[in-house]
């Protein structure tokens, strides 16, 4: 990987940013051939996780809603009642507020820890079954918002800029999980091979 990386980078006149980027993805299309360069195309998926996991946090701070906020959404979908329903839903409303924000919170904590393992996992011990898991989760997201799209509400939040953003990652994801997947094959058809 690293002598792919620097030949291409000295063949094209230079160490420039064009070059190094066109060398890495060029080592990634290709199959490793040494343990070294596999187990480094399998740790690439810990970078995937990772980028998950910050996006996870980022959303979870940035953009997750406060309890009023929560109560005026449940107040708008059930549209309007009487001053004696009116009463007994606010209490209702606040309740599930409270639920809510703690939910995300805790979910988003879930989903930190299981990157978290995820990646050291796959940095100690590389295979196959991380990257295919993560490639399936993503297979199967981008089934559900195509599916989803449909709807117009759906339609609306998928333009939103911190969806857009997940969207355009999903490639990037999809080709190094794809690297990592191969790299991991290397490395258990290796480690079967090394007593």
């Amino acid at each position: 990987m690293i002598e792919r990386f620097n030949t291409a980078a000295i063949r094209g006149g230079g160490t420039t940013v064009k070059s190094a980027g066109f060398a890495v993805w060029r080592a990634f299309l290709h199959a490793p051939s040494t343990y070294a360069q596999a187990r480094f195309m399998a740790r690439v998926a810990c970078a995937a996780v990772a980028s998950r996991a910050i996006y996870t946090v980022y959303a979870f701070l940035a953009l997750r809603p406060s309890g009023e906020e929560v109560i005026a959404e449940l107040r708008r979908v059930k549209g309007p009642v009487t001053l004696d329903e009116a009463a007994i839903d606010q209490v209702i409303f606040e309740r599930v507020a409270d639920i809510f924000v703690w939910l995300s919170g805790g979910m988003t904590v879930a989903v930190v820890g299981l990157c978290a393992g995820l990646g050291i996992w796959q940095w100690r011990r590389p295979g196959t079954a991380m990257p295919l898991t993560c490639l399936c989760i993503i297979a199967f997201t981008v089934l559900v918002t195509l599916f989803g799209i449909q709807n117009e509400h759906v339609r609306a939040a998928a333009l939103e800029p911190q969806n857009l953003i997940l969207l355009m990652m999903k490639p990037v994801l999809v080709v190094m999980l794809f690297a990592a997947y191969r790299g991991g094959r290397f490395c258990q058809l290796y480690r079967k091979d090394t007593p």
